[in-house]
């Protein structure tokens, strides 16, 4: 009997006893439970919006900008110490717009480099789906930012312009004074 008794007591002092969830822990579980999945779906719909989207077009105004999400784009090129291709070209792939409204295309480029002297020379070209393509030469690029307007005009192998597929800047070795660097693209838009 002794030993019953002290069991017993042990057990009520002792031992946690096991109470029925409180209705108003459970309400708080569960708010924390669906912000918890309200902030993951937020998450992955984030990460799948930047993963998916190298740039979208951009209405302003009379303007369809070209914006991309990490800063400009960058074209690096060495050519030294290179037997194989002499040239280095960054295509852009563009969305589906209809640019047969916008009357010229603008952009602005830079060598990044400590140097003064302002002769790099830069082909812009440009591919519709049609795979026709025309292609210009800029002349004078340096290190600060030079920003270039071309009428549309100015591309004279194009016959639609209902839809452009790409977008392209190439560096050619003799177009070069400096056979190592990175040109920088941004602010590209098409102009009505």
């Amino acid at each position: 009997m002794k030993k019953e008794i002290s069991d017993h007591i042990a057990s009520t002092f002792f031992e946690k006893k096991k109470k029925p969830p409180r209705k108003k822990d459970r309400k708080s579980l569960s708010k924390r439970i669906l912000l918890f999945l309200l902030t993951a779906l937020f998450i992955l719909a984030a990460i799948k919006v930047v993963s998916t989207t190298r740039f979208t077009g951009l209405h302003v105004g009379r303007r369809l900008g070209l914006v991309k999400h990490d800063g400009p784009f960058r074209l690096n090129y060495n050519f030294l110490n290179r037997a194989t291709s002499k040239i280095e070209v960054l295509t852009i792939d563009m969305p589906e717009i209809d640019l047969r409204e916008y009357k010229a295309i603008r952009f602005s480029l830079r060598m990044m480099d400590n140097d003064n002297q302002k002769d790099g020379i830069v082909k812009v070209s440009l591919t519709n789906r049609r795979k026709e393509t025309s292609s210009l030469y800029i002349q004078n690029i340096g290190p600060s930012w030079k920003i270039v307007d071309i009428p549309r005009e100015n591309f004279h192998a194009f016959s639609d312009w209902s839809q452009l597929n790409q977008l392209s800047f190439t560096v050619e070795e003799w177009n070069l004074r400096r056979k190592e660097g990175v040109l920088l693209i941004d602010g590209v838009e098409f102009v009505k």
